[in-house]
């Protein structure tokens, strides 16, 4: 009786795996050699608590089939392209395995004129630990030649979101 449920389940979550869309990892990136920079915001502190906005416009031909990106961020980050959500994270890792996300852009760009915005927060002091960090930043590397356009660089723009913090502490009073 067993048997045919566990068969049953091994040809479901083999199924749904061969489902799934193939994410591209050019091999340049894996060894290591992307051409996107970590930025962070120049005037704020490295490894404090806080939240930042990254940002960058980029100008587009004609909307492309696919415009796939990886983007990673220390500690968190949620993407957003032309005012729509695009993605979020890294899963979580240690300085030495750090994760990033593998993003499709294109049904999210058009023709012309496009915005690519990063909130960044990290937790500083305050973050489980779990929650490993080295410094306060942002990468956003295209997957090839014709990504690149969007990759991190001195010509983005950031800045330091005082308007939002971290939740502040909970007081007990005895």
């Amino acid at each position: 009786m067993m048997r045919p449920l566990v068969f049953a389940l091994l040809y479901f979550f083999s199924y749904s795996l061969l489902a799934q869309e193939e994410k591209p990892l050019n091999p340049a990136l894996v060894a290591a050699k992307w051409h996107a920079a970590w930025i962070a915001c120049p005037d704020a502190p490295q490894r404090d608590e806080g939240v930042y906005r990254f940002r960058r416009e980029i100008t587009l031909p004609a909307k492309p089939e696919h415009f796939w990106v990886h983007v990673s961020a220390d500690n968190r980050f949620l993407l957003h392209v032309n005012g729509q959500y695009a993605g979020e994270g890294p899963a979580r890792g240690d300085l030495f395995h750090w994760r990033f996300e593998t993003l499709d852009l294109a049904p999210l760009l058009h023709s012309g004129k496009n915005v690519i915005a990063a909130t960044v927060w990290n937790f500083g002091t305050r973050a489980p630990v779990a929650q490993m960090s080295n410094r306060t930043g942002f990468l956003l590397q295209g997957d090839t030649a014709a990504e690149e356009i969007a990759n991190t660089d001195g010509s983005w723009l950031v800045r330091q979101d005082t308007g939002r913090g971290l939740a502040a502490k909970n007081h007990v009073k005895g």
